[in-house]
Order: structure tokens, then C-alpha cells, then sequence
């Protein structure tokens, strides 16, 4: 049995929204003491620290002490105390199929599914897409590599079956929202006359994915760390976020859409130039930045997305 689901049944959701924010706020740029000083906004109300949640359950400890056996011993306790056939508890019956195709460590991912209650699958079998009510389909890397892949393991098809023709909802990061594209132009082939150049992508929303360029060196590529994103249109999505929500990015290229595919970009992040940050088109949900390393933020992303899930099952 995991940590965060000992603490969920023990202390309930709150607590484990919380302990997820400590521990996936491992990003570079901020320190311990700044990740532990910041407040969670779920669900419109500002929570506090993990441990002042657990607080009236242990009231004859102060603070200190209280923080001290939470963070340290917290994980004993809750071995001790869980009820029985606490491994079968979750908070939906709805699966979410993770797409592992070789691309990135997954590990992070499936961690923030399950802080915020999802029952997330790893897997690269046909089967258990089509079992799934919602993919995520995340990634890093070249975008050639990833599409070769997908292919090798034989899930362009059923993936185009499951998310295009029955329309299951699809959440793509990073490289899963670059896929969405027609082509990609990372180490592909140069474009030319009759060949678009690059390599092939789901084609799902029209447009390439390119590298960033900014019209100033001050903005480096990659672009590596914490990004504020301006919101463009109102997505079941973002529901909770604040105006101007900020996440964490690691990427070269970017998403270009067709100028008939201007409204599904949903999001824009300001790096120099306009990059795409989020998008949405009916059932279709991608984003660059990655939810599983952007704190509350990013978990209210994949809170969001279950939601949808679970509206569609």
C-alpha cells in the first residue's frame, strides 16, 4: 500500500492533496522553505500545510512535534492504523490508462494520479486502452522518437480508435500535446519541395511543432523552469486555477497550430514569443508544461481532467 493511500483513509483527501504538494514539489527553482511556505488553492478555498490538517486528529501534540511524526513517522503510523482492504480504496471506479511507450520516467505521473484520487494504470497493451474511460499520454524526448515508438508497440491505431472514434477524454504532456500535431520538425526530414518535412504525428489538431525561437537571447532553449501562463478561454480544465497559473516547463519545441485551429489553444506562456501552452479541441486536452512537477497547480490540472473523465463514463 502507498503512503498516499495510508494517509487518504487515515486522514482523509485533504490531507493527501496536501502531502502531494511536499512531496511533487521537488522542481529546481524553489527551496524546501519556499515549496513548504506555499498554500494550496483546491476547490476555490486556500488549505493549509499538510499539517495542519492532521492536527485535530493528534490535539494533545503541538505543531512542532505534530509536523516532526507527520513528515518523519508518518508512514509507520499509517501502517499500523490503516483499515483492512485499504489497498482496494479509491476514490472512482474510473480508470485512467497511462501511456508507458519508453519515453520518460512515468513514476511521477502515476504519484500525482493517485494524490488526487485517480486510478491510474501504467501499460502499454491495446487492451487496456480500450478498457479505460481516460488516456494520459505524457512524455519527453525527440518527437520522432516517440512516434516510433508508439508505433513499434502498436498503439497509433487503437489509440486514434479509443480517443477519435468512441472520444474518450485525452490528456497529452509535454510530447503527448505535440503528438496531437500533423508533423513534427525535430530531427526529421528537412522540409523541401513535395515532402512537408519532419515526422508524422497523430494529426488530430492541424499544425507542426517547431523550435522555439525567441526574439531575444535572453530567453534561453531549452526553456527550463517556472512560467506563468495567461489563460485565453475558459476550459473545464482550469477550473479553481488562478488567473495567471504558473507551471513548470523543460522543452525545445513547441506546437504551432493551422490558423483554423487558433481556438484550441487555450493557454499561452510568454517566453520570449508566444508559446503553446495548453489546448483543448472537444475531447482532446494537451498540455507543454508538466502537471506531476508543478505543485498544486498542476495537480488541480489532473484533479480537473478525472472530472471530466468521470462526466464521460
Amino acid at each position: 500500500m502507498t503512503t498516499f493511500r495510508r494517509i487518504r483513509n487515515i486522514f482523509g483527501s485533504k490531507a493527501t492533496l496536501a502531502l502531494s504538494y511536499v512531496m511533487l514539489s521537488g522542481a529546481p527553482s524553489l527551496s524546501r522553505g519556499e515549496v513548504e511556505a506555499r498554500r494550496i488553492h483546491v476547490n476555490g478555498d486556500v488549505k493549509a500545510r499538510c499539517f495542519d490538517f492532521v492536527r485535530p486528529a493528534l490535539a494533545g501534540l503541538t505543531t512542532l512535534s505534530m509536523t516532526y511524526v507527520y513528515l518523519l513517522w508518518g508512514n509507520g503510523i499509517a501502517k499500523r492504523t490503516a483499515p483492512s482492504g485499504a489497498d482496494n480504496f479509491c476514490y472512482s471506479s474510473c480508470m485512467i490508462a497511462v501511456v508507458d511507450y519508453g519515453s520518460g520516467n512515468l513514476q511521477s505521473v502515476l504519484n500525482a494520479c493517485e494524490a488526487v484520487g485517480s486510478e491510474a494504470v501504467r501499460t502499454d497493451k491495446a487492451e487496456d486502452l480500450r478498457k479505460a474511460d481516460g488516456i494520459i499520454l505524457p512524455g519527453v524526448g525527440a518527437f520522432g522518437d516517440g512516434m516510433r515508438n508508439l508505433k513499434e508497440k502498436g498503439l497509433i491505431e487503437v489509440l486514434t480508435e479509443e480517443v477519435m472514434g468512441k472520444k474518450k477524454p485525452y490528456l497529452g504532456i509535454c510530447l503527448g500535446l505535440q503528438f496531437l500535431a500533423e508533423r513534427g520538425l525535430e530531427h526529421g526530414e528537412p522540409v523541401r519541395p513535395g515532402h512537408p518535412g519532419g515526422h508524422q504525428g497523430f494529426g488530430w489538431i492541424k499544425g507542426t511543432v517547431e523550435l522555439m525561437k525567441p526574439k531575444s537571447l535572453d530567453f534561453k532553449v531549452p526553456h527550463m523552469g517556472w512560467n506563468s501562463v495567461k489563460i485565453t478561454k475558459q476550459s473545464p480544465l482550469l477550473e479553481g486555477l488562478q488567473e495567471s497559473p504558473v507551471f513548470y516547463f523543460v522543452h525545445s519545441y513547441h506546437f504551432v497550430p493551422d490558423s483554423s485551429e487558433r481556438n484550441a489553444v487555450i493557454g499561452v506562456a510568454e517566453y520570449g514569443m508566444d508559446v503553446t501552452a495548453i489546448v483543448q479541441k472537444e475531447n482532446l486536452f494537451g498540455v507543454q508544461f508538466h502537471p506531476e512537477k508543478s505543485q498544486a497547480a498542476g495537480l488541480m490540472i489532473l484533479k480537473n481532467f478525472f472530472n471530466l473523465v468521470q462526466s464521460h463514463a
